[in-house]
């Protein structure tokens, strides 16, 4: 035991000394001439074929410039994203039509164009009732899909309470006409009906030429469809085209590969999933929030029983970024990028961009140019290594190795005593 305990603390301090390693990295540095930008404010946006050398948060990103003195000076920027921020409107829908039929009362509405409703605030004219409602939408005032089904509202007054739950809440729907069922014999006398929605932004998505391979399985009742990028992209959106005339609701997940391996001559893709989400007849435009750069996606479409979807294409869209640039001295400025060991800029101007962007100049990036290639040290921690592995292994078989003789020992002193 003595033995263990004098080595010990040398085998710690020989793991302590292989904490670390020096790792060489390299770094392809580009620059992009930008000879049109103007004193004040300009906006540059990128160009697409700049995101296969970087993606969010673009910390890398410089801008830099010659003077006419001969100074070298770096112009201050601030990253954008094209996509422009939906607003939350209320309006009061206008009753289209109201009719009695079966003993109900229907409402239609009209809801503004490009619209996405989620809330609707009904005011009755009478004090009490308890209406088991029914909601549905449509496009075209034939088809229609139930959104809603015996949703209870109910209101109650009296001289010892009064309550009143008026309010429709449902899964976001952008149909242009609404319906409304309520089962009453009298007349619940609706006099406003109030909608709370997501105006859509003015802002629209650039969709990408892409690669497609669909295939149809019967056994897994589902729809594979692969999509291909020619570079790595910013992808938000998604647009199917569909030679379907009849109503249909499918599920459906959206994946994209994040890694990939060769394993026997074959290629691995590993994939993790973007969304989740249905596909319906009135909704064939599909954005979500989480933003992905990648090249590569797949899309499974379940089926179920019926029969798969005549899909005719299927296009990957999304909004790219701009850099909105102040240059306070005139010269010839160019956008370097590339090194990821600078750390990200602290620029005053964040705070101070002006609200509206209409006056800003716009300027263009050039063609991309090679710099150079840097190659830097890095230290890591031993434990990033494979190497680390074995040295664990090995420390631990020598110490439980140790510890098996010792009891072998013990045991046959034991014995012979």
């Amino acid at each position: 035991m003595m033995i263990l305990q004098t080595k010990l603390p040398k085998l710690i301090l020989c793991c302590c000394l292989l904490g670390s390693f020096a790792a060489a990295a390299q770094s392809t540095i580009y620059n992009r001439p930008i000879p049109e930008l103007r004193d004040s404010w300009n906006s540059i946006v990128l160009p697409n074929d700049i995101y296969t050398q970087l993606q969010p948060p673009f910390h890398e990103l410089r801008v830099y410039g010659k003077t006419t003195q001969g100074d070298t000076v770096e112009a201050p920027y601030v990253v954008r994203s094209l996509k422009q921020t939906p607003t939350i409107v209320e309006w009061a829908l206008p009753i289209l039509n109201q009719s009695f039929a079966e003993g109900a009362y229907f409402y239609s509405f009209q809801v503004p164009a490009d619209s996405i409703v989620s809330r609707i605030q009904l005011d009755f004219g009478i004090r009490n009732f308890d209406f088991p409602v029914t909601l549905e939408g449509s496009d075209n005032g034939t088809s229609w899909f139930t959104v809603l089904n015996d949703y209870r509202l109910v209101a109650i007054s009296n001289p010892e309470t009064n309550f009143a739950y008026s309010t429709l809440n449902f899964p976001r729907v952008g149909y242009r006409l609404l319906r409304l069922k309520v089962p009453s014999a009298t007349d619940p006398l609706l006099k406003t009906a109030t909608v709370q929605f997501q105006q859509a932004a003015s802002g629209f998505p650039e969709f990408y030429s892409s690669g497609i391979q669909q295939t149809i399985s019967q056994q897994n009742k589902n729809t594979i469809i692969d999509l291909r990028l020619p570079q790595k992209l910013p992808v938000s959106a998604f647009l199917f085209e569909i030679a379907e005339t009849e109503a249909f609701k499918r599920s459906f997940t959206i994946e994209y590969v994040t890694d990939s391996s060769n394993n026997n001559g074959q290629q691995q893709y590993i994939f993790s999933v973007l969304t989740a989400a249905e596909l319906s007849s009135s909704n064939s435009l599909l954005f979500f929030n989480n933003e992905v750069f990648a090249t590569s996606f797949r899309i499974s479409i379940q089926n179920n029983d019926n029969d798969a979807l005549p899909i005719l294409a299927v296009k990957l869209g999304g909004f790219g970024y701009e850099l909105l640039v102040r240059v306070n001295k005139p010269g010839n400025y160019w956008l370097q990028y590339g090194n990821k060991n600078v750390p990200a800029p602290q620029y005053d101007i964040a705070a101070f961009v002006p609200a509206s962007t209409d006056s800003f100049f716009i300027a263009t990036a050039g063609e991309a140019v090679l710099l150079e290639t840097v190659t830097t040290k890095a230290t890591e921690p031993f434990w990033s290594s494979p190497i680390f592995l074995w040295v664990a292994m090995g420390f631990i078989i020598i110490i439980l190795g140790w510890f098996s003789l010792s009891m072998i020992r013990n045991k046959q002193k034991e014995s012979s005593v």
